[in-house]
């Protein structure tokens, strides 16, 4: 959610970029979509270089394998974002709803880094959010 707001085209690779750019297209040019907010990877990570398929239970899930730690970071890292903005994981809520909030309460938040924590791209997003 925080990553779609101010992404200009930087990635992983031009597959990721690509796959970012109609995921944000998609929701976008769709007033009424619905997201189902989740902790985990989602969509975006679907074409990051790092991610994996594991097959768990019965059921195929993303994990994210850049190094030993990256899928409990990146759970923490959403957790984080869903507290700080009282959501939950699981949660289905309207994508142009979620965005006007979220552009509202991030600039409230003078300390994006309480947020975003060590994200390679921060200072992309920081100056971005000041011109929102």
């Amino acid at each position: 959610m925080l990553c779609m707001q101010s992404f200009k085209g930087f990635g992983y690779n031009q597959t990721f970029v690509d796959n970012m750019y109609k995921v944000i297209g998609a929701i976008k040019n769709n007033d009424n979509l619905f997201l189902h907010i989740v902790a985990e990877c989602d969509a975006l990570c679907l074409h990051c270089p790092h991610s994996i398929n594991n097959r768990t239970n019965n059921r195929n899930i993303l994990v994210c394998a850049k190094d030993a730690d990256s899928e409990i970071e990146l759970r923490e890292m959403d957790l984080n974002v869903l507290d700080k903005f009282n959501l939950t994981a699981g949660t289905i809520i309207k994508a142009s709803e979620i965005f006007k909030f979220i552009r509202k309460e991030i600039n409230k938040d003078n300390n994006v880094f309480t947020i975003c924590g060590s994200c390679k791209w921060i200072e992309i997003c920081i100056n971005e959010h000041k011109r929102i």
